[in-house]
């Protein structure tokens, strides 16, 4: 906001000055001279000045020095001419005042106050971004953990990889082999409500939309299917999409939901855009071996990837021509299934079989990122790529499953991760889904063959 108001002080500024060099008396008034001197006060005791908003504002005081000059010059001239000498003697009094008041050496003041306000503002800066990043959430660090419901254990011993949940924690569904099965919350119990057989293969990845009843499915038989609501309130198939060669292994879609994102065992990574229908409009083929986790940025117009041969891709999106394009490669010596932007500068990366958790911040010089920091957390060789990362802002929650376990990781201010809990299961067969609002935790593990879910608590 105060950068908003910054801006808007410049254009005030210039609003008010750029007219005498056209030297429109009319409007040169003792209201405009204080109005010109509130205004430039005010913008040099702003708290928040960004560089672009400093370099704007050292090339407007540099604007004004030079129309200082113009009139002083005008002035000499003015003071020597006798013709409607009363009227422009007025004029040249009130002119006097506002040179004086707004001479280069006050005004080359007001630039080394404001330059020096800046450079302490950038070693500040500096200084949390050395933290790794500051976190826009403002967060009431309350203790929490996850309780198993018990009247919620579902028996499943089909083998389930991929389980969903809609907005208003209504439905959930989970894909059971090549089924997907449909469940309704009813008075504290799951109950089974229809399946649905048009995949032939395993179901690896799920997806609901948010604002519409809708979801989507990624599956081994290399399609990825959209399912809407009919008009007896069943899931019915609306349209089947074929452009990938192997299995699919992960899906997301943008904020707007009109377009889908696929990551494929045949190493390209496909954009469908929805008009009419799903349309596959982009394919990149970048990735060597099979590609496992997609992330989209809060802006939307980034894209994480990684797979199996031990590269992380950065794609964004070209504001001219729509059009995806990779701006950097980061080349891994262990590879992972599973990351995560938490906001436009910062993500995360799970590496397969260790206990760390890699953290990648952006270079604002560059634009390009880098690992920063490895964080310790329970885990070990795991192996199996379902159960992808998620973060959810509102609560400054990361999960992230590693092996047997799933960690809960808050991210609080100072860009600090703190495990909150971590949930240790009997076997690394382990996948499952966070709500989008965090109240509840549903897995299935192939040790208890059961669908669990656990319900947000605070201590």
């Amino acid at each position: 906001m105060q950068i908003y108001e910054g801006r808007q002080a410049l254009e005030c500024i210039f609003s008010t000055l750029i007219p005498f060099k056209d030297i429109n008396f009319e409007q040169l008034t003792e209201s405009r001279h204080s109005e010109v001197e509130n205004l430039i006060s005010d913008f040099c005791q702003l708290d928040t000045l960004d560089e672009l908003l400093a370099e704007q504002f050292q090339q407007s005081i540099l604007q004004i020095i030079q129309i200082s000059d113009y009139l002083k010059i005008y002035l000499k001239n003015l003071t020597n001419q006798s013709q409607n000498f009363e009227k422009k003697d007025k004029q040249s009094i009130v002119l006097s005042n506002f040179i004086e008041e707004y001479s280069i050496g006050s005004i080359q003041q007001q630039m080394q106050y404001t330059n020096s306000k800046i450079l302490n503002q950038m070693k500040v800066k500096a200084q949390k971004e050395e933290q790794i990043i500051h976190i826009d959430d403002q967060l009431n660090l309350i203790p929490f953990s996850y309780q198993l419901i018990h009247q919620r254990l579902i028996q499943l011993n089909k083998y389930c990889q991929a389980i969903t949940m809609n907005k208003d924690c209504s439905q959930l569904i989970v894909g059971c082999n090549n089924q997907i099965q449909v469940y309704e919350f009813q008075q504290n119990f799951l109950s089974l409500i229809q399946v649905l057989n048009n995949h032939t293969q395993y179901v690896n990845t799920l997806n609901f939309f948010k604002n519409s009843n809708q979801f989507v499915s990624g599956s081994q038989d290399n399609y990825i299917i959209i399912w809407s609501l009919n008009k007896n309130n069943n899931w019915a198939c609306q349209q089947k999409l074929h452009g990938h060669t192997q299995g699919i292994n992960s899906l997301v879609q943008n904020i707007n939901e009109d377009m889908i994102i696929s990551g494929s065992n045949d190493c390209s990574i496909k954009f469908w855009k929805k008009k009419n229908s799903w349309l596959c409009y982009q394919t990149i083929i970048e990735h060597k071996k099979n590609v496992l986790g997609l992330s989209l940025n809060q802006s939307q117009n980034k894209l994480i990837s990684c797979g199996s041969d031990k590269l992380i891709l950065i794609l964004e999106q070209s504001q001219q021509t729509s059009k995806w394009v990779v701006i950097q490669k980061i080349t891994l010596q262990i590879y992972g299934s599973r990351l995560c932007f938490i906001n436009d500068n910062l993500f995360v990366f799970q590496p397969e079989g260790i206990e760390q958790l890699y953290i990648y911040q952006m270079n604002k010089n560059n634009k390009q990122y880098s690992k920063t920091k490895e964080f310790i957390l329970n885990g070990g060789k795991d192996g199996f790529y379902s159960f992808p990362q998620q973060y959810i802002k509102s609560k400054c929650l990361l999960v992230s499953k590693n092996a047997n376990y799933v960690n809960l990781i808050r991210i609080i201010e100072t860009g600090e991760f703190i495990t909150e809990q971590s949930i240790k299961f009997g076997t690394n067969f382990l996948f499952g889904y966070m709500s989008d609002d965090a109240q509840f935790l549903i897995t299935w593990d192939l040790d208890s063959s059961q669908l669990q879910i656990r319900k947000y608590l605070e201590k």
